[in-house]
């Protein structure tokens, strides 16, 4: 897959995983950070976004990006606040 699908792939994952969780998806960057490639997911809430939010967001995903497995290379898994 190209960068762009796997943004599209993995939006189409997250998204159902932040509605459940009351959480905005904000955004999808799929980076590469000097030898290192990043999946960063972005999310918000009009309440905030703590650390907990994160990690839900992060425990669901994932087994589906696993059982999917949209990217060939190895990367990180980042789940971030806006």
């Amino acid at each position: 897959m190209n960068k762009n699908q796997i943004i599209k792939t993995v939006w189409d994952l997250t998204q159902p995983i932040t509605d459940s969780l009351g959480l905005t998806l904000w955004d999808v960057l799929f980076l590469k950070e000097g030898a290192t490639w990043s999946l960063r997911i972005i999310i918000d809430r009009e309440s905030g976004v703590d650390m907990d939010a994160c990690e839900a967001v992060s425990r669901a995903l994932d087994p589906k990006l696993d059982e999917v497995d949209p990217i060939d290379q190895s990367y990180v898994l980042e789940v971030w606040s806006a």
